[in-house]
């Protein structure tokens, strides 16, 4: 294999399986077997013989099993020890997409202290950490991320590499002691440096599969993941993701704090462009169904202060409680004041409760999911008319439909007066996910000329032009919302040439 063209080998690295791969043993021909005998003399293969049959015998007595051999893996990898010129193809293959735990970083940092240029091979990196009982003090979690940064810290480092960082309890104590969110001990612990190479930077905790793993998971503390940042003086981007307490005051106590932080540090960070928060609801939507259990108060002040930290976003992504609040200062009257005016894209991922504890849908709200992750996607193809009665195959898909206007039609105001005034907007979607995760979405999504999105199925139905699409079931605006939204883009420069598309998601879209 060594003798192909390095054209070829760096084509086939590109194309081997990331997943490692069980190996089956090679079977033995005839001819090799009786060479292989012949290197030994009898007395070895009677000793062994002997020794053998006596072994399984004393196995079968005590009713033992027979040992297997223990299975072999292979690795893409394992391709680069063939020679210097696979080394070449596959290490920047391997390099560009890592997962590794503490063990792994150690070997990653003598790996690019042996051969500094493959930090230009690096991309995305997922680090998973795992804390014990040594990682605990009094205070908080002490030297978690010091290996991380003694290894990727380098000031002549200009690769850009994507860093997805999480944590998850090796023991059962840290469980319980971190549940609120986890802090560290900066008193006890190592001075972090910067590392320079990170563009991206990514909160969002692994998707447990089972039980234990969802206890396992542990989440750093909002304030703690907005002060991280400065670590990283070339960011670009940042995904924040917190799973909200069960106790209001815990809560309320989070939310202003992190508003806090970033009102009175982001600004600085002028590089920083691309923002994604998700404040996820999880369980406790049942719960939380007053406005003072919602913390309407604590959310209206977030969202004030998100508008000041963030002004110079390009691309903004909020998953969480929503309100008509969150599109609009408290002076939008006056036309010249906007917020974030050079933004470009905008997703919001409805939470189903407002923060005045209303719900935005009708009907029942039992066994379902009250959030709208921004990483879901709907599966259109495979949407059937039993969904929108909300049986199908005898299954319950337990969405809502039907909006409760009194909340609703104060949102899609607020919603089309954005899409009104924003300056270089190019694709804004409110979307809520009704439920189970196979049910149909509930959208509403503006589109600058010439631009799509998987949220109406890609469809280029008047490119050509900005358009309004109500992605919205059996639910159709009415003429007073479609003439709100009639001004979209104005600020933008397109003036009235507004297509407003409805689509039932079953029958083609139609203009209104």
């Amino acid at each position: 294999m060594d003798q192909l063209p390095q054209e070829i080998i760096d084509r086939i690295a590109a194309f081997l399986p990331e997943d490692k791969q069980e190996m089956a043993e090679p079977a033995t021909a005839p001819e090799q077997a009786v060479t292989a005998k012949k290197r030994f003399s009898i007395i070895k293969n009677i000793a062994s013989k002997v020794h053998r049959i006596h072994g399984q015998d004393r196995q079968q007595q005590q009713g033992e099993t027979l040992p297997q051999p223990p299975t072999k893996f292979w690795t893409r990898a394992d391709a680069a020890t063939i020679s210097y010129r696979w080394q070449r193809a596959v290490e920047p293959v391997v390099y560009s997409k890592l997962t590794l735990g503490y063990s792994g970083i150690a070997k990653l940092k003598h790996a690019l202290e042996r051969r500094p240029e493959r930090r230009s091979y690096l991309r995305s990196l997922t680090v998973v950490l795992a804390l014990t009982h040594e990682h605990r003090t009094y205070i908080g979690i002490k030297d978690a991320l010091p290996p991380l940064f003694e290894a990727l810290s380098s000031e002549k480092d200009k690769s850009s590499v994507e860093l997805t960082l999480r944590f998850e309890a090796a023991d059962h104590d840290l469980r319980h002691s971190t549940r609120q969110g986890m802090v560290f001990d900066r008193i006890h612990s190592k001075a972090l440096g910067d590392i320079a190479c990170v563009k991206r930077l990514d909160f969002t905790p692994l998707a447990p599969n089972t039980e234990k793993e969802r206890r396992n998971v542990l989440q750093l503390h909002l304030v703690e993941q907005a002060s991280l940042i400065q670590h990283f003086p070339n960011l670009q981007s940042v995904r924040w993701y917190f799973t909200e307490s069960e106790s209001q005051a815990i809560r309320n106590a989070a939310r202003d704090a992190f508003g806090k932080y970033l009102e009175a540090n982001l600004p600085k960070i002028r590089g920083l462009t691309q923002f994604s928060l998700t404040l996820s609801l999880g369980v406790l939507g049942i719960r939380i169904q007053a406005p003072s259990g919602v913390g309407a108060d604590s959310y209206e002040a977030l969202y004030q202060r998100l508008h000041t930290a963030t002004q110079h976003a390009t691309d903004l992504s909020y998953s969480g409680v929503v309100s008509p609040s969150f599109f609009k200062t408290n002076n939008d009257d006056n036309d010249d004041e906007r917020i974030w005016p050079s933004l470009r894209n905008l997703t919001v991922g409805l939470a189903l409760l407002s923060p005045a504890g209303q719900w935005y849908f009708d009907g029942d709200f039992s066994l379902i999911d009250f959030d709208t992750p921004l990483d879901w996607r709907p599966r259109y193809a495979t949407l059937q008319e039993g969904q929108h009665d909300g049986i199908f195959d005898e299954h319950p898909f337990w969405f809502r439909e039907l909006p409760v206007e009194d909340a609703m039609l104060p949102l899609l105001s607020a919603f089309a007066g954005l899409v009104e005034r924003q300056p270089v907007l190019e694709t804004a979607r409110l979307v809520a996910r009704r439920g189970a995760g196979q049910a149909p979405p509930w959208a509403v999504c503006y589109l600058a000329p010439g631009k799509t999105c998987f949220w109406v199925d890609e469809n280029d139905m008047d490119m050509e032009k900005p358009r309004v699409w109500f992605v919205t079931g059996r639910w159709r605006p009415k003429e007073e919302l479609v003439r709100q939204f009639r001004r979209a883009g104005k600020g933008a420069g397109h003036g009235d040439n507004v297509s407003i598309i409805y689509w039932s998601m079953l029958d083609a879209p139609v203009r209104i």
